[in-house]
């Protein structure tokens, strides 16, 4: 973690994923050659390689839910400004639990960005919570003056990255 200053994820589906699966004991399976029809028919979500139950988006949406509450209590009594990289830091302290990068990342201050982090079903969340609870604001322009900065800054020649997902 020394050598790490910060990450990206270009969609928000790793950040999903690893969640869904850490509110769930039932482990997520691996991707069969099964159509979509017949899986959503058994109750199975495909999510990349990976096919996720019904039932792990309900245990989702518990635990995701209550967190949106508390960001939208922080923004209106601390003046909180919410950024993809800051609610991410926030669902990796809340996780709590070291199998997760997103917990090692906010122990260790670690941004991890996300430009589309409504893509999917934290979308989906977000946009439930806005008519449950109205008001919450995620500002995408933070995150990029953020990594811009941050790659303004760097040092030449001991800068590199790892870029995964497609």
């Amino acid at each position: 973690w020394g050598f790490v200053r910060a990450a990206a994820a270009i969609s928000c589906s790793a950040i999903r994923l690893y969640i869904l699966q850490l509110c769930s004991s039932s482990s997520c399976e691996h991707l069969c050659s099964a159509p979509g029809k017949e899986l959503r028919a058994q109750g199975l979500n495909r999510i990349g390689n990976m096919l996720v139950p019904n039932s792990n988006y309900c245990l989702f949406e518990d635990w995701i839910m209550p967190l949106l509450d508390q960001m939208l209590e922080e923004q209106e009594t601390q003046g909180t400004v919410w950024t993809p990289s800051k609610v991410i830091a926030r669902f990796g302290q809340a996780i709590n639990h070291p199998d997760s990068v997103y917990y090692w990342a906010w122990k260790h201050n670690i941004p991890v960005f996300c430009p589309a982090l409504t893509d999917g079903s934290i979308g989906d969340m977000l946009f439930f919570h806005s008519y449950k609870n109205p008001g919450l604001i995620i500002d995408l322009v933070g995150d990029i003056r953020a990594i811009n900065d941050s790659a303004m800054r760097a040092a030449p020649r001991r800068t590199g990255m790892i870029i995964l997902g497609g």
